[in-house]
């Protein structure tokens, strides 16, 4: 029984190391080619109809995930942040685009948007965490 703690506590240890590694690793690699920004970009624009938004709206709404959209896609312009990094200016960019979102949207807008835009999101998170 006390080898098993033993080895447990190993293997719990050994876990733990190997994340604090993975966030630390320098990812040296932009997360998107410009072909591969400018698709996702425009599959997602083939969506925004479907929000429902007025034709200022969409405009407003339009400039402002364009100009989040390229933040999350640079995040890593200089080559040479940690992948824990890399995740907290993420979520600085994606919390301050739902507090902006939240002012110009209604709530079935804001609920549209998120469908539609959890791709994107999602394609960034893995290629954060691609980079081992």
């Amino acid at each position: 029984m006390k080898n098993f703690l033993y080895l447990f506590v190993f293997f719990l240890s050994f876990n733990t190391l190997c994340q604090a590694q993975e966030d630390q690793t320098i990812v040296e690699k932009s997360l998107y080619s410009k072909e591969e920004k400018e698709t996702t970009f425009a599959n997602f624009k083939k969506d925004v109809p479907s929000i429902g938004l007025t034709a200022e709206t969409e405009k407003m709404y339009l400039d402002l995930i364009t100009s989040n959209f390229t933040k999350m896609v640079r995040l890593n312009k200089d080559r040479n942040s940690t992948q824990k990094q890399l995740k907290q200016q993420l979520k600085r960019v994606l919390e301050d685009q739902r507090s902006e979102l939240k002012k110009m949207l209604t709530f079935d807008q804001f609920k549209r948007h998120q469908q539609i835009y959890k791709p994107i999101i999602e394609s960034v998170r893995q290629r954060i965490d691609m980079y081992q």
